[in-house]
């Protein structure tokens, strides 16, 4: 019996969580171009000191733009995140086990701090409460609570769930090299989404790369998600 076909039998073992795994992939995929273009269609204030009041008139204006762009679909996407990580981490464990431990605890760690990080529900709820204000000190009394919200969703915590993101998909990338489950476009394609991730940092184009790299990642969710469908349909366990 050759690798692959060892490797074959080894993963239909957990065909659902594949097919699970690969469903959650391709949505996730496909909750980046809704977030994109939301952004498009609806520009949102910037993310910067003093900008709360202007979110909360946008917010008021058009709730569901206001949770769009506040990231709330790509947070949905992490949780979906979490069935694709272990879904790899069933497949890929034999290739490397002590990496593939460490990354999937790195993705999922990183991926439940960026879930904390998010205040969007916040903001959605310190809007109404500002809207329906009835006296200025109130009204100044959301503002504040709103401008440490919009400092917290771009503090320590999310600083910390990007970077342990993006290294995860080195790893994972690194892992799948060492085996012949996925293609090596697809291994390479992860390394380089999980570099390309750091451009975020660079002065002036961080911004744009960003934007570069989440469009990576739908690529790869999309890769990822067709391989592992196939690995897990020959089973129906």
């Amino acid at each position: 019996m050759n690798s692959i076909q060892k490797d074959n039998r080894f993963v239909t073992e957990w065909g659902l969580l594949l097919r699970v795994g690969a469903l959650a992939a391709w949505v996730t995929a496909l909750l980046i171009p809704v977030a994109i273009v939301s952004h498009m269609v609806w520009p949102p204030p910037p993310w910067a000191p003093g900008a709360v009041a202007d979110w909360f008139v946008y917010i008021q204006g058009n709730p569901f733009a206001g949770l769009l762009n506040l990231d709330f679909a790509l947070e949905f996407g992490l949780v979906l995140s979490i069935p694709l990580y272990l879904a790899l981490y069933v497949v890929l464990k034999q290739n490397n086990p002590s990496m593939m431990v460490i990354a999937t605890s790195v993705a999922l760690l990183g991926a439940f701090m960026h879930l904390l990080s998010n205040t969007a529900i916040e903001m959605m709820m310190l809007s109404e409460a500002h809207a329906a204000a009835t006296s200025d000190m109130q009204r100044t009394v959301y503002l504040a609570a709103g401008e440490a919200m919009l400092s917290s969703y771009y503090g320590m915590v999310f600083q910390v769930s990007y970077i342990l993101g993006y290294i995860a998909y080195i790893i994972i990338g690194i892992v799948m090299r060492q085996g012949k489950l996925f293609s090596k476009s697809t291994a390479n394609l992860g390394i380089l989404t999980g570099i390309a991730g750091f451009g975020f940092y660079l002065p002036k184009i961080g911004l744009m790369l960003s934007v570069l790299v989440v469009l990576l990642i739908g690529i790869w969710n999309v890769m990822v998600g067709c391989r592992l469908f196939q690995l897990g349909k020959s089973n129906h366990g």
